[in-house]
């Protein structure tokens, strides 16, 4: 036998497969629906929270680069929080045509200056996303927003 399809024979069989990759990112998202609360707290979540998320758990896999497994491990993770991403995003359209077939209305229409923000206290990471919901349900203004931080 070729020593050089030896070698080539060795790394394909200590290869994961893609299934075994995805079954391995699919049990990640078990796991970190566990840990996070599921669909209710996934879909609390904009965009740019995703990406957020994302790119912090990237960069901890940039860290970890010397270290195969734990480089794996963690690309990994992030597999399975763009996963989260695609599905809370998918479930939130879902709702949104649902709202607009009239099947169901949402109590307080979401404005654009709370959206910043939220975006703002993520980046701070100060207020928790109640007390931001709790100050726009009578928001009037910009200025009109009184949140107290939690110490």
């Amino acid at each position: 036998m070729n020593t050089n399809h030896y070698v080539k024979e060795r790394i394909f069989k200590a290869m994961k497969t893609r299934v075994e990759i995805y079954k391995e990112i699919d049990e990640e998202r078990a796991r970190q629906d566990v840990k996070h609360g599921g669909s209710y707290n996934d879909d609390s979540n904009y965009q740019y929270d995703w990406v957020d998320h994302i790119q912090k758990q990237a960069e901890e896999a940039n860290n970890l680069a010397k270290n195969l497994n734990a480089f794996i491990r963690q690309m990994i993770r992030v597999a399975a929080l763009a996963v989260a991403a695609i599905e809370s995003q998918e479930r939130l359209e879902e709702k949104r045509g649902e709202e607009k077939r009239g099947e169901e209305k949402s109590p307080v229409p979401i404005r654009h200056d709370v959206v910043a923000l939220r975006h703002i206290r993520s980046v701070l990471n100060c207020y928790t996303p109640d007390e931001i919901y709790d100050a726009s349900q009578n928001l009037d203004d910009y200025e009109s927003i009184h949140v107290t931080k939690k110490v």
